[in-house]
């Protein structure tokens, strides 16, 4: 990772968890689909991110991607207070 691996990290964690927020949200505008788009398994920014993060990233993309498809069946909604 580049000279301030912290500041790194967390700049790429919070873009990380912007997308993981706008593919839950409700609105389905462009946010939503580039969340969606940037949060599959073959996207190759992702994996990028996942391996400076040092995640693997097919099990964060695993993780995520079981977190959205419970969120459309309505499970996850307690969550969103």
């Amino acid at each position: 990772m580049l000279r301030n691996q912290k500041g790194n990290r967390a700049l790429i964690s919070s873009i990380i968890l912007q997308a993981v927020t706008d593919a839950l949200s409700d609105v389905k505008d462009r946010e939503h689909y580039n969340a969606m788009q940037f949060l599959k398994y073959d996207n190759e920014l992702f994996i990028y991110y996942c391996t400076l993060l040092k995640i693997n990233p097919d099990y964060a993309a695993e993780k995520i991607q079981n977190a959205l498809k419970k969120d459309k069946l309505g499970l996850s909604k307690n969550l969103k207070r």
